[in-house]
C-alpha cells in the first residue's frame, strides 16, 4: 500500500488542424490521499484557459471532496461527502467508505493511541477504539501500535498483528492492555518505628521478595488496588494492607503504613 505522493508535472503538444500550428501547455499539482485521515488535492491548468481544482479530506466520520474548474469563462462548482458505518462484534462505528474490507482496533479504554496500518499512521483511538476502513482483502496486512503512544502504566501483549480478511467483511483487532502500578511504600512496625533496613516484602499469594532499604522504603511492583503485605524483619513477621486508588498515578508513594504483628503459626510460617 503506497504512501500519499505529492506530483507536479508539465507537459506541451503542438497541435496542427486545416494548416495551422497551436500550442497547448498544461500543468499539474496532486497529491494522493493517505490511508488514514488527512487530505489530498489536485490542481490542473493550461494555456487554452481551462483550470479546475480540488480538495479532499479524509476524516475519522467520513470522506468530504470540493472541485471547482473554469472552461473558457464558464465556471462550475462541486461538494460532496461520504461515509460508511463500520459493525462488528460488539461495536458499531462511523468511518470513511468501506471499500474493501475493514477492521477495527481495540486498545482497551485508552486514549489517543497512534495506530499504524502497514506502517502507515492512520489515526488515533477514541475510547479505545479505531475503524480501519481502507483494509485490503485476501492479503496479509500488519496492524501496530506505537508504544511511545501508549501510557507508561501500561503493558501491551503485542504492538503488532498480521491480519487477513474476505473481501467487504470485517474483523476486530485486540490489543490486550494491563496497567501496571507500582508504588513506594514506607512501612512501619507495630511499635512505630520504622521496619530495619534488610527486612523483606512479600505480596500475598505471590513469590516475588521486594527488600525494604533506609527510612523503612520498599518499592513494590505489578500492584492491584487492593494487597494484603507480609514483611519479614529478625524473624518476625507483620501483615498490612495496601490500597492504591484507582485513578491514582502510575508510580504512587504511600505510607507510612504501620502493620500489624501476626501471631501463631503465621507468624512463622511461609506465605502461600
Amino acid at each position: 500500500m503506497e504512501p500519499p505522493l505529492t506530483s507536479a508535472s508539465a507537459s506541451v503538444q503542438s497541435l496542427r488542424q486545416g494548416g495551422e500550428t497551436t500550442t497547448v501547455g498544461e500543468a499539474i499539482v496532486q497529491r494522493s490521499l493517505p490511508v488514514g485521515e488527512g487530505y489530498g488535492y489536485y490542481l490542473r491548468a493550461n494555456t487554452e484557459r481551462v483550470a479546475a481544482g480540488g480538495l479532499q479530506y479524509a476524516g475519522p466520520y467520513g470522506r468530504y471532496t470540493v472541485e471547482a474548474a473554469t472552461d473558457h469563462g464558464r465556471s462550475g462548482f462541486r461538494a460532496s461527502a461520504a461515509g460508511g458505518v463500520a459493525w462488528v462484534d460488539d461495536t458499531v462505528l462511523l468511518a470513511q467508505p468501506i471499500e474493501q474490507s475493514f477492521a477495527v482496533v481495540k486498545v482497551d479504554e485508552l486514549e489517543g493511541v497512534r495506530v499504524l496500518q502497514s506502517n502507515q499512521d492512520v489515526g488515533l483511538t477514541k475510547h479505545g477504539r479505531l475503524p480501519l476502513p481502507q483494509v485490503p482483502s485476501l492479503n496479509g496486512v500488519t496492524i501496530s501500535i506505537d508504544p511511545l503512544t501508549v501510557p507508561i502504566d501500561v503493558a501491551l501483549e503485542t504492538t503488532s498483528k498480521t491480519i487477513a480478511t474476505l473481501p467487504r467483511t470485517g474483523v476486530v483487532v485486540e490489543f490486550p492492555a494491563v496497567r501496571e502500578r507500582s508504588a513506594l511504600v514506607r512501612l512501619a512496625l507495630p511499635t512505630g518505628a520504622v521496619v530495619p533496613a534488610g527486612a523483606t516484602v512479600q505480596i500475598e499469594g505471590r513469590s516475588e521478595v521486594f527488600p525494604v532499604g533506609h527510612d523503612g522504603e520498599a518499592y513494590l511492583t505489578r500492584l492491584a488496588d487492593r494487597q494484603s503485605l507480609i514483611i519479614r524483619y529478625n524473624g518476625a513477621r507483620c501483615r498490612v494492607l495496601l490500597e492504591l486508588d484507582q485513578k491514582g498515578p502510575a508510580i504512587a508513594d504511600v505510607g507510612p503504613l504501620r502493620c500489624q504483628p501476626m501471631t501463631g503459626a503465621a507468624a512463622t510460617g511461609g506465605i502461600r
